[in-house]
């Protein structure tokens, strides 16, 4: 009988947050890139869950890794007939750049989520500003009635309850 090959979590979580930090990722762009939620990528950092081999296949594939490495075997990270030279991605990183990732790595999760949440705010504003919510007052050419919408809106006390 053929046995199930074992995921040791606290190493494969180990594991998953070092990838995750050398590729700069977070649990929400891997959750998106997996199409998975990002729930379940906390759960895998933080082992509380082990992933399901086909995960595994994809994760290892991502950051160009062995599986069975990911896993939590004591065996070479690389794959076979690959170099260790770094990627073709890898990203120059300033002295202002190295200590602010310090600092994040140093915060418990609610403070990543609240540093991933802001960031993903100004990234969006700067770089996709037509998914920031705009009132009417700063559109120019807006309609004195949508102006005072806005201002009715923004006074009105019941709205905020």
């Amino acid at each position: 009988m053929k046995t199930k090959p074992e995921v040791n979590k606290s190493v494969f979580s180990e594991r998953l947050k070092y990838l995750m930090g050398h590729k700069n990722e977070t649990i929400y762009t891997l959750a998106d890139i997996l199409h998975l939620s990002p729930p379940t990528i906390s759960r895998y950092s933080n082992a509380e869950m082990a992933p399901k081999i086909t995960t595994i296949e994809v994760l290892a594939n991502y950051f160009n890794v062995s599986p069975v490495w990911l896993m939590g075997y004591d065996v070479p990270k690389a794959l076979p007939n690959t170099t260790s030279k770094p990627n073709d991605d890898t990203i120059a990183t300033t002295d202002s750049e190295k200590s602010l990732l310090k600092k994040y790595k140093s915060l418990d999760n609610k403070g990543k989520h609240t540093v991933d949440t802001v960031a993903d705010m100004e990234y969006n504003r700067v770089h996709k500003p037509h998914l920031v919510p705009v009132a009417a007052h700063e559109i120019e050419g807006a309609s004195e009635d949508d102006k005072q919408h806005d201002d009715d809106i923004m006074n009105d006390d019941k709205e905020w309850e």
